[in-house]
């Protein structure tokens, strides 16, 4: 096995190893359905931090990790001859607090067993200690078990460094390997969903598309379709050239051209619903299996970006009881709780019928997320953080690059909750695969790949 991090500059080794250990600790953690926490900067047995005093642990897993003892992590890219006295004030400050009957601590090196053992300390220090060392060669099973993840670091620090880039490629990532990272995020996310209160749906424009609802770009082109058939515009290419492209200027573009808020509003539902009724999707059958499963959850609920009421036609179906939140004025109960935070527009005959409760809820142009932003505690805002602190979220049918939901995202991520998402590979090579998963594992999403858009139906099916 390589030098580890042999790409990156000595400055960083200690960060990438850290950053390394962190990740496979995550997974291992999530896979074996035990808690851990990183960076922990209180004593973790006490209220106040008096006794450990500015202590930073670099994990500590209160349920334990492989046994059920509550266990401390220390990581040590390399150990020197100061960790003695590192380790023996540590287990002093273990001592004077009020730390279980019995705790281990674990100390993860790149050091070789040799090297990392003139210490001389025993496996079990006191009486309630348990102490143990994972060497060099555990690292080294761990890069061959997460390559994804190995090269994700590379990637990351050798930004940072002042190594050509050429040296990334020093580590080979084949398809093989991303299909064990998917079967490995597979396995961990079918047993969050089937143990664990905190997970939850979020929902994109893709899971709606097969019911007959018009993408992002879809319903933006149609808006451009009916202003250039009415005459309003004559060429949008140059008309955007001129006023902005963005998604978010064209859509506000076009209900300025628009000539009342009813039509435009009204497109929008000529957008969602088809003429020819509810229509079959594959994709919508298997998250209704996976909400059933997860009914009785307590802290199970959906936030959806779409306007479209799609989901909850589907649920009635079934008989499914639920909550539709899509302003501030929602209740909650013990029912699954949909929040639209992006707004509601419930599929209805007539253009007359459509109510202004919610046509002030749907958020689309560039003023309504001005609006939205500027207001950082708002209902909508305050509900995406939410899940994202405090739920185990996957996404599907969302591709993940609106600036907005990346910005909280971002907010987030130093809770270092652990999301996943299912994203289409849009025939994208291992190279670039990998530049994907990298950008995301940023953001705290483990990604599953699907090959097409159909077989994202087979991964939630394997899902429950």
């Amino acid at each position: 096995m390589m030098q580890f991090f042999s790409e990156i500059s000595k400055q960083y080794k200690g960060m990438a190893f850290t950053k390394f250990i962190t990740t496979v600790l995550q997974q291992k953690s999530l896979k074996m359905k035990k808690e851990i926490e990183f960076n922990v900067e209180l004593n973790p047995f006490e209220t106040k931090p008096s006794k450990f005093g500015d202590t930073l642990l670099d994990a500590y897993a209160p349920s334990g990790f492989d046994s059920d003892i509550p266990t401390i992590f220390e990581f040590k890219l390399q150990v020197t001859n100061k960790i003695e006295s590192t380790i023996q004030q540590l287990f002093q400050k273990i001592n004077s607090s009020n730390c279980p009957p019995n705790i281990r601590l674990i100390i993860i090196t790149y050091s070789d067993f040799e090297e990392s053992f003139a210490f001389k300390f025993q496996h079990k220090i006191s009486d309630n200690i348990d102490f143990e060392v994972l060497y060099k060669h555990i690292v080294d099973l761990w890069i061959g078990e997460f390559p994804i993840d190995y090269k994700n670091t590379i990637a990351y620090f050798v930004n940072k460094s002042v190594v050509p880039k050429e040296s990334e490629n020093s580590f080979h990532i084949t398809e093989n390997d991303f299909e064990k990272k998917n079967e490995n995020n597979i396995a961990i996310l079918k047993d969050i969903i089937k143990s664990n209160d905190c997970f939850a749906l979020v929902l994109g424009a893709g899971v709606s598309i097969d019911l007959g609802a018009k993408s992002w770009d879809g319903l933006l082109k149609y808006f451009e379709f009916e202003l250039l058939k009415k005459g309003i515009i004559h060429d949008a290419v140059k008309v955007k050239k001129n006023v902005g492209s963005s998604s978010l200027i064209t859509a506000q573009l076009c209900k300025d051209l628009y000539n009342n808020n009813s039509d435009f509003y009204w497109a929008i539902h000529q957008s969602l619903y088809p003429s020819d009724g509810l229509k079959h999707s594959d994709e919508m059958d298997e998250l209704i299996e996976i909400i059933k499963l997860c009914y009785a959850k307590k802290r199970f609920r959906i936030l959806t970006y779409n306007f479209d009421d799609h989901l909850e036609r589907h649920l009635n179906t079934q008989g499914i009881k639920y909550n539709t939140l899509f302003n501030e004025k929602g209740t909650i109960d013990d029912l699954i709780s949909i929040y639209h935070v992006h707004g509601l527009l419930p599929q209805v005959t007539a253009k007359s019928h459509i109510q202004g409760i919610h046509t002030s809820s749907i958020f689309l142009t560039e003023e309504n997320y001005n609006d939205l932003y500027n207001k950082p505690y708002s209902w909508q805002i305050s509900s995406q953080l939410s899940f994202f602190r405090e739920n185990q979220c996957l996404f599907v049918g969302c591709s993940l690059s609106d600036p907005n939901i990346r910005r909280l995202l971002e907010i987030t991520r130093e809770t270092q909750q652990k999301h996943f998402a299912i994203l289409v590979k849009d025939n994208m090579d291992t190279h670039d695969l990998l530049v994907a998963s990298n950008h995301f594992a940023r953001l705290n999403i483990e990604v599953i790949w699907a090959n097409n858009f159909p077989d994202i139906s087979k991964i939630l099916h394997r899902l429950y």
